[in-house]
C-alpha cells in the first residue's frame, strides 16, 4: 500500500468512526473501492496528416510511406476523471520504421497531462512521466523488407501497447505478434506534476 492509499484509507476509518454512536457498529475493514485519475496519460506518436485536423507546424515528411504525416499527436489512454480501478486495459496497435537493426530493446516514452480536457497534440502542459524498456520478442532478420516506390527500403514492426490500470499505478504491457514482450519498469507509478 503506498502512502497516498494509507492515508485515505486512515480518513475513511476516521471520518467513518466519528459517525459512528456505538463502536460495535463499524464493521471494518471499510475499503476504497475507487481511484479517479487526475491526470490523462499516453504517449507521443505520428499519423497520416489530414488537412484541416493537424497543424502545419506539426506536418513532415514521412520517407518510408511517401506521405505527409503529423508528428507530435497524444493518444490518451488514460483519461483525467475516470475511476481507474473499474477500468478495463486499453489496447492500441502501433508501428515503427527501421532500415537498420534495433538492438533487443526498444524504449517507450509515457506522457502525463492534468488539463481538463486533454490536447489532441504535444503542448506545454503534455510533461514526460517515465520511458519503459521493453525486450523485442522477434529480431531484425525476422521482419519483411518492404520497398516503397522510390526504392527506400525498411522493415516494419507492428506492435500494440495495453495501459492496465491497477489503482495508484497503471502497468504498460507491449504486445508483438498477440505476445505480451517482457519489459523493464512496466509498472508506472503514477505521480502527478501540475
Amino acid at each position: 500500500m503506498g502512502p497516498r492509499t494509507a492515508i485515505s484509507r486512515g480518513a475513511v476509518y476516521k471520518g467513518f468512526l466519528d459517525n459512528c454512536d456505538n463502536m460495535n457498529e463499524a464493521k471494518p475493514p471499510i475499503m476504497v473501492t475507487s481511484t479517479i485519475s487526475r491526470a490523462h496519460f499516453g504517449i507521443i506518436y505520428m499519423t497520416k496528416f489530414q488537412e484541416g485536423e493537424h497543424l502545419e507546424e506539426d506536418r513532415e515528411w514521412d520517407i518510408f510511406k511517401e506521405e505527409w504525416a503529423a508528428s507530435n499527436q497524444t493518444s490518451w489512454f488514460i483519461k483525467k476523471g475516470e475511476d481507474v480501478s473499474q477500468s478495463n486495459p486499453v489496447r492500441r496497435t502501433f508501428y515503427q520504421h527501421f532500415r537498420k537493426g534495433f538492438g533487443k530493446a526498444l524504449k517507450l516514452a509515457i506522457f502525463q497531462c492534468t488539463d481538463g480536457t486533454p490536447p489532441s497534440r504535444k503542448t506545454e502542459t503534455v510533461t514526460h512521466l517515465c520511458d519503459i524498456q521493453w525486450d523485442v520478442g522477434v529480431s531484425f532478420d525476422d521482419l519483411e523488407w518492404i520497398t516503397n516506390k522510390r526504392g527506400i527500403q525498411y522493415k516494419e514492426l507492428l506492435f500494440e501497447i495495453e495501459f492496465i490500470p491497477q489503482g495508484a499505478t497503471v502497468e504498460v504491457a507491449v504486445y508483438v505478434g498477440g505476445l505480451k514482450q517482457k519489459g523493464k519498469d512496466s509498472a508506472v507509478n503514477i505521480r502527478y506534476t501540475g
